[in-house]
């Protein structure tokens, strides 16, 4: 065995050493031999341990390579102690210790035990005792009288009063939702007939507040009369709910991971397929505008020109989609260099300004000393190209676009682009940077497909910088990146 071993200390693991204890208990009921039962429970806590288990009497020394010694005790008493081969924390065993306590009890009472003569025999009072405090009932069915035990400890588990109308398993399936009912029905019939060695079904019931609550019931048939028929059924029913909710919350996001993946490939695919006779088109619009041979006429230029320019908006689309898919699927690859901000931002002015002059509007720039930043050139420069070309196209005529490049005094270097334009109201905010969210532009007739945002911000976030926005309607807007400096 390890000389020092870890413990189980997740919620599984927490929950799989509670069925442990709930099983062993109930063989105990099966078998009636508590020594086999203790044997069983220490020999599932050494599997998990992975370090020797054993249980003394009170007066018994601890051997020589014990590491952990937790008391056993029972209504007040003190029956012996738990002995672990490993440091493990003692509240990692909390859930084992009232089972083997409850174990150790029965192991050293009488082996006489008279048959039980009503609900509630010493079997399921055992159980009772070493689960009571946890979202674990036991229940004991008398089953040619229909008489449960604990009814009461079931509805309150649920949240009703006591019972004033009996206490019988035609009452409780009652509670039970009616598409769960038969299933239920044939999961018991079919341990009565000795298919399954333990009855277990998890169904829905209905809780005080009006919801439904998921149990997991399992029991054993341990009363038979001379001809086979049932007589009696002990079992323990657990409040699985939050279990099952985690279990669908992890099967909703598998699902959902699976489901971007798939767009993720879809789009990436339709891009290239895209690609290829959308740049058949552009290249055949340049030569028919440049064709000496049969050169167009003035009207034929002006709709070639549109046809380009319609081409040129869908390829750019086209790009940012790649590169956004790639980047969703860990494929987008960077260059880090040295950047020097003002020459790159000036760079985008000079691509940008013929659109600034169409729509009258000045560019401007103001830096502080000369800063320099890591990180790739290329999608850089895409950053700053959307942000000033989106300051540019939602401004008015006679606006302004400043963008601003200072050190932001935390090891981080702060580009601003602010422009004069129409502005975002607050509740448009939250979804600015989604994919095909235009917000109040969606039908403003402002050419926009919705992706050069969250383009940008994934761009932004996968050089280890940050993206965010302030705007007020009709007062403009000023986006900022944040990049980490770097030093001289």
């Amino acid at each position: 065995m390890a000389a020092d071993a870890g413990a189980p200390d997740s919620p599984d693991d927490t929950a799989a050493l509670w069925r442990a204890a709930r099983d062993a208990l109930l063989d105990l009921t099966d078998r009636r031999d508590a020594a086999r039962a203790l044997t069983r429970l220490l020999a599932e806590l050494e599997g998990w341990l992975g370090a020797a288990c054993r249980v003394r009497g009170p007066g018994e020394v601890a051997a020589a390579t014990t590491r952990r010694s937790l008391p056993l005790q029972r209504l007040g008493r003190l029956l012996g102690h738990l002995d672990v081969d490993a440091a493990v924390p003692a509240a990692r065993l909390e859930p084992v210790l009232p089972a083997l306590a409850a174990l150790l009890a029965q192991r050293e009472a009488p082996a006489t035990e008279p048959a039980p003569a009503r609900p509630g025999g010493p079997e399921a009072e055992l159980i009772r005792s070493a689960l009571r405090g946890t979202d674990t009932l036991v229940w004991e069915w008398w089953i040619e009288a229909d008489m449960l035990d604990d009814f009461d400890e079931g509805l309150q588990l649920l949240g009703y009063e006591a019972s004033a109308g009996g206490y019988s398993q035609a009452l409780w399936t009652g509670l039970m939702h009616p598409d769960d009912r038969d299933a239920n029905h044939e999961a018991y019939l079919r341990h009565e007939r000795g298919e399954t060695e333990v009855y277990e079904h998890a169904y829905r019931i209905r809780a005080a507040d009006g919801s439904w609550r998921w149990m997991l019931e399992r029991g054993r048939l341990v009363e038979r009369g001379e001809d086979g028929r049932p007589l009696r059924m002990v079992g323990t029913q657990t409040d699985i709910t939050a279990h099952r909710e985690l279990d669908r919350a992890r099967e909703e996001a598998a699902q959902a991971q699976a489901a971007s993946r798939a767009k993720t490939e879809f789009l990436a695919r339709m891009s290239h397929e895209l690609r290829t006779p959308l740049n058949a088109v552009l290249g055949f619009t340049q030569l028919m505008q440049i064709d000496r041979t049969e050169p167009p006429g003035p009207e034929q230029r002006r709709r070639l020109q549109l046809i380009r320019e319609a081409g040129e908006h869908l390829l750019h689309m086209i790009n940012d989609l790649l590169d956004l898919t790639r980047i969703e699927s860990g494929a987008l690859a960077l260059a880090p260099s040295r950047i020097e901000l003002r020459e790159l931002v000036l760079q985008v002015f000079a691509l940008l300004s013929e659109a600034a002059a169409r729509q009258g509007v000045s560019l401007e720039l103001l830096t502080g000393p000369l800063l320099g930043i890591d990180a790739d050139r290329t999608r850089l420069k895409q950053v700053l190209i959307n942000l000033v070309s989106n300051a540019i196209k939602y401004n008015k005529s006679g606006g302004r676009v400043q963008v601003t490049v200072e050190p932001a005094g935390d090891g981080t270097v702060l580009i601003a682009v602010a422009d004069t334009g129409v502005g975002i109201a607050e509740e448009h905010l939250a979804r600015l940077f989604e994919p095909f969210q235009r917000g109040p532009h969606e039908r403003s007739g402002i050419e926009g497909s919705g992706i050069g945002l969250a383009l940008t911000q994934a761009l932004v976030l996968r050089m280890g910088g940050t993206l965010g926005v302030q705007s007020r309607p009709g007062e403009g807007s000023v986006f900022s990146v944040r990049l980490p400096v770097v030093p001289d």
